[in-house]
């Protein structure tokens, strides 16, 4: 009996072996990890020691393999793909380099196949880097270097009120862009659990603000930056149906076309009859919808 073919390569910062095309997701997850690392090879149809197996490689099996490459990852993996000989065996090689896409700032594993012009929904998709042997999950915002276009919006000065005659529970507080940030645009808040509407809608902040000044009995126009706005959320929350804590929202847009999300989670108590709010200072900044993917 003839001995058994193997790779000449062994699993570790640059190589991964799978059995099987049954193995396809934690290998586009391998690949993805790859490219945010030092770049890398994966084989289909190798066993983890090294032994060839053997892939079942039909008529369309790289084109599909590639096109399933392109449509899990955001943005599309530049991807190599190619099939090998070892001895009486097939064996399917994936070859891709380290890379940091522009603006995402890492590459993505997608849940579900992307496709189309819509946006993508960010909780779809899983950031990977390769340590060693192990292609291990990351926080995304964790990954991706801060761009001089993403807006830096933090929300704070929080308190809580009711409305006279009805009850109704308002929640008030201040938005501000940091300093030597990018523009936010179409700024919005809402508050989580309640249904709340809100007295506010900023177009894009900073933005500049014209005032009128009299000077020597003529009106003359003052034009300056405004970096802070005020907002006040109208929920649907009485002290009958009070939840423990509510979460604050602003949602807006950059340069680029992504969508964000700032957010700080408040307590809501009542004690001697009087409401109370305290700030948990849970604050969290998150992309949460990024442009749709050219698939061209």
């Amino acid at each position: 009996m003839s001995p058994c073919a193997r790779v000449d390569a062994l699993e570790g910062q640059t190589v991964e072996f799978k059995a099987s095309f049954a193995q396809q997701d934690d290998g586009i997850q391998t690949l993805v990890g790859f490219a945010n690392s030092r770049g890398g090879s994966l084989y289909f149809g190798v066993k983890d020691d090294g032994t060839v197996l053997g892939a079942d490689v039909g008529t369309n099996t790289l084109e599909q393999l590639a096109a399933s490459i392109r449509d899990h990852t955001y943005p599309s993996l530049p991807a190599y793909v190619d099939e090998r000989k070892y001895g009486e065996h097939r064996v399917v090689s994936v070859e891709v380099e380290t890379d940091v896409p522009p603006v995402v700032g890492a590459y993505l594993y997608a849940r579900y196949a992307i496709r189309g012009a819509e946006m993508v929904d960010a909780s779809a998709l899983q950031a990977f880097r390769r340590v060693g042997r192990v292609t291990q999950k990351e926080d995304f915002m964790r990954m991706r270097a801060r761009l001089p276009s993403d807006p830096r919006i933090r929300l704070a000065g929080v308190y809580v009120d009711e409305r006279e005659g009805d009850g109704i529970i308002l929640i008030s507080g201040k938005a501000w862009i940091e300093e030597g940030s990018g523009s936010a645009h179409r700024l919005t808040f809402y508050g989580e659990p309640p249904e709340t509407s809100c007295d506010r809608y900023v177009n894009d902040l900073p933005y500049p603000e014209v005032r009128y000044a009299g000077q020597m009995g003529s009106a003359h126009s003052v034009r300056e930056l405004v970096t802070q706005v005020d907002f006040t959320l109208i929920t649907s929350l009485t002290r009958e149906n009070l939840p423990p804590a509510v979460q604050l929202h602003a949602a807006y847009m950059d340069d680029q076309g992504l969508e964000w999300d700032s957010s700080r989670l408040v307590e809501l108590t009542t004690e001697e009859n009087r409401l109370r709010l305290r700030d948990r200072g849970q604050f969290r900044r998150r992309i949460v919808r990024l442009p749709a993917k050219e698939t061209g």
